[in-house]
Parts: structure tokens; sequence; C-alpha cells
């Protein structure tokens, strides 16, 4: 679970700073992947 965690606080992160990137699409999809390793992890 704490790797999980870890992952939530990063793709967090990287929203928070959404506003400083050039391409905020580059980062949806950071996002998008960060999200979906936990969910394969637990499936």
């Amino acid at each position: 679970m704490v790797d999980d965690l870890h992952l939530n606080v990063d793709a967090r992160a990287i929203a928070q700073n959404a506003e400083y990137v050039e391409s905020p699409q580059f980062v949806k999809e950071l996002i998008g992947r960060e999200f979906c390793i936990p969910k394969l992890r637990k499936h």
C-alpha cells in the first residue's frame, strides 16, 4: 500500500505543477499512467 500512496502523491504533485508545464496534455498522460499502475496491481 505504501507504493500506491507514493504514486498518488506523485500524481497530485504533477497536477499541482500542471500550471507551470508547457504541455498540459503530457501531464494528463502522466497522471493517467500513474493512476493506471495501482489499478493494474490491485487487479
